[in-house]
């Protein structure tokens, strides 16, 4: 049976070496749940199998828990990279009916290569437009290539 000490040495060891030298924040939640399987095995008697499958069932548990709270966070940041990226891209218009449309870039941006776009100004399938704008929603804002004209 492992001694509860060497989980805390473990986890502290691997929360210095996240913190020190890696610092991409995986190991921090193997490292915390080393420490928690340490104090469990000072208070309960666990077998060392038995104190292996619960550091990996907490590493998991801890490490997907964290992921699911900062997923949202990174996906907003990423979003408004983006959107300050937009303007001046070259696109196509794909479709377009009752003031909405969708417009295709040269080149994909933030994983998608085609956004929404609403207009008062009629347009056709295969208009060349350039994105002028993003607003907060996503939705862009785009100008007639040819003609410059405000679409």
């Amino acid at each position: 049976m492992l001694e509860w000490w060497y989980w805390i040495v473990i986890g502290c060891t691997l929360l210095a070496i996240d913190t020190l030298l890696v610092n991409i924040f995986y190991l921090v939640w193997v490292g915390l749940a080393a420490i928690i399987v340490g104090l469990l095995s000072l208070f309960f008697p666990i077998t060392t199998p038995w104190q292996i499958a619960v550091w990996i069932a907490l590493s998991l548990m801890l490490l997907f828990q964290w992921m699911a709270w900062m997923k949202p966070k990174l996906n907003a940041h990423k979003m408004d990279e983006v959107k300050q990226k937009l303007p001046g891209q070259k696109g196509v218009v794909v479709r377009f009916s009752n003031g909405q449309g969708t417009v295709r870039l040269q080149r994909p941006l933030g994983g998608s290569d085609v956004w929404e776009f609403s207009s008062k100004e009629n347009c056709i399938p295969g208009d060349p437009v350039i994105i002028k704008a993003v607003n907060e929603h996503g939705q862009v804002t785009i100008q007639n290539w040819n003609q410059e004209k405000e679409v």
